[in-house]
């Protein structure tokens, strides 16, 4: 039978907890000392099972939104499973769209290979990131403008002489009639990938006009359009002035 992945139900959650616990007495290893957090997950529908026949052989809790819990049996495991529900969690992350970057901390150290081949990137120690791009519709009316949003990591470089900007995006744009620059794509602002905890800076420039250089946390950044999901990044989808 074909392995399903689906919501965990409160059989395939006690199977679960049993095969935890065995883990745990047999060898010390495994997340039955996270069982809070799983008992958590389930008791908010937030646990997802890997299904085979009519067997739960792994799960996700809390998915890749939240810092969650996957593990495979140990019997089961190298058979692509964890790659399954991983593959499953990200797609779920896509369609909930509440972040645009995922950070996840890769416990224990040994699967840090594997979330690499997810496609996370690890920016400090065994915490890694995933950013989650998304391409949006242009209306179909309007005229085009032409953006160029610069992304700098150092806060002290807010004089455009000399500055170097980490990276540069030139989206497709376009101006509706209410005034609205319609990006072609979600620019995401990852400050994560030189792990240096500084204040992001952008500089949008709109028709070869500069109308913002500063950093992305005062005022004149959300009153362009730049906002934050949930877990606190930057983003922009459209811009206005």
């Amino acid at each position: 039978m074909v392995p399903i992945i689906r919501k965990a139900s409160e059989d395939d959650f006690q199977k679960i907890m049993d095969w935890l616990r065995a883990e745990r007495e047999e060898t010390g290893e495994g997340f039955y000392c996270n069982r809070s957090v799983i008992e958590d997950a389930h008791a908010d529908g937030e646990m997802i099972a890997l299904i085979e026949n009519d067997m739960p052989v792994a799960f996700i809790a809390y998915g890749l939104i939240r810092n969650g819990i996957l593990e495979v049996r140990p019997d089961r495991r190298d058979l692509g499973y964890g790659k399954a529900l991983a593959e499953d969690a990200l797609q779920r992350a896509i369609d909930d769209d509440r972040r645009c970057i995922l950070d996840i901390e890769c416990a224990p150290w040994a699967s840090i290979p594997f979330w690499e081949k997810i496609g996370f990137r690890i920016y400090s120690q065994n915490y890694a990131y995933m950013l989650l791009p998304k391409i949006l519709k242009l209306p179909e009316r309007g005229t085009e403008a032409d953006v160029t949003i610069s992304l700098y990591r150092d806060p002290d470089q807010h004089s455009p002489e000399g500055s170097v900007p980490q990276a540069v995006f030139k989206p497709k744009a376009v101006r509706s009639e209410d005034g609205l620059i319609h990006l072609g794509q979600r620019i995401i602002f990852d400050n994560k990938a030189d792990n240096s905890h500084r204040d992001p800076v952008a500089r949008v420039s709109i028709d070869g006009r500069d109308v913002f250089f500063d950093k992305l946390k005062y005022d004149g950044a959300s009153q362009l359009g730049i906002r934050r999901d949930e877990g606190g990044n930057f983003y922009a989808d459209h811009l206005r002035l």
